[in-house]
């Protein structure tokens, strides 16, 4: 399965991506949006049992404010 979230990000980006199912679930973010919206993505880093608050993969597509200043 694949689950897709778009976060909110204001001018930027924010994508969650999971695959797998059950226990071997796994995470890829893309991008991070610009730091005032980053208190969204925290929330959705909360929302993961403590366990399982990883990535197995961060992608920075380039480098400006709107993608890594989050």
């Amino acid at each position: 399965m694949l689950r897709l979230e778009m976060l909110p990000a204001a001018h930027g980006d924010c994508l969650w991506i999971e695959y797998g199912s059950g226990t071997a679930v796994h995470r890829i973010l893309i991008d991070g949006g610009p730091a005032h919206t980053y208190p969204a993505l925290r929330e959705r880093i909360l929302h993961l049992p403590a366990n399982e608050r990883r990535f197995d993969l961060l992608v920075i597509t380039h480098v400006d404010a709107d993608h890594i200043e989050g």
